[in-house]
């Protein structure tokens, strides 16, 4: 809706892992998607303050990165069609 990004970042907290990335609890120690996070390498980063043009700048770098990981052609290849899911 048309609130200010800082009245919805706790909602954020309750979504998808995309969404709850925004919020800085999503990094502390059994949130249960931090390890994910870490795994994963990717440019996660929490917004609590709300979004200058850097910070959608590397919130875009890191769309880019999770499309690169999931239309990885290596990873594509690898995928059992029988079972959808990797060798």
């Amino acid at each position: 809706g048309a609130k200010p990004f800082e009245d919805k970042l706790e909602c954020y907290l309750k979504q998808n892992l995309l969404a709850k990335s925004l919020h800085p609890l999503a990094y502390e120690n059994n949130s249960g998607d931090d390890g994910l996070i870490k795994r994963t390498d990717l440019p996660f980063k929490a917004y609590p303050d709300g979004f200058s043009k850097e910070d959608l700048d590397e919130r875009q770098e890191l769309y880019r990165q999770i499309c690169e990981r999931i239309w990885d052609p290596d990873r594509l290849l690898a995928i059992d069609p029988d079972t959808k899911s990797t060798a």
